[in-house]
Order: C-alpha cells, then structure tokens, then sequence
C-alpha cells in the first residue's frame, strides 16, 4: 500500500509541480502587494492540491 501512495503521491506531484512553478514566477513578476502572503498561501492550497489528488486517485485502486 506505502507503495501505491508513494506512486499516486508522484504522479500528482508531477502532474501539479509545473503548473505551479510558472504561477510563482508571474506572481514574482505580477503580485506586488502583499507578496509573502500571496506566496504561503499559494503553496499551502498546492500542497493540499497534490495530497487531495494522490488519495483521489489512489480511492479506484484500494482493494
């Protein structure tokens, strides 16, 4: 099962990470105001974007 998890948890990670990277980028570029609080919250709601899709996906495969 750890090995299931790890594999969906990738998958996600994977499918997520470049998506995100270009929005911090043109947040750096864009976002003046308030940038820290932009930036922890960005990333709190992608971390919980990755975890809801790993255990989304992972729900079909569970025996």
């Amino acid at each position: 099962m750890k090995k299931q998890l790890l594999e969906k948890f990738k998958e996600a990670l994977f499918s997520v990470l470049p998506v995100a990277i270009i929005v911090l980028i043109l947040s750096f570029i864009m976002v003046k105001d308030n940038l820290l609080e932009f930036i922890t919250l960005f990333v709190i709601g992608t971390v919980l974007l990755v975890l809801g899709m790993t255990f989304f996906t992972m729900a079909p495969t569970y025996p």
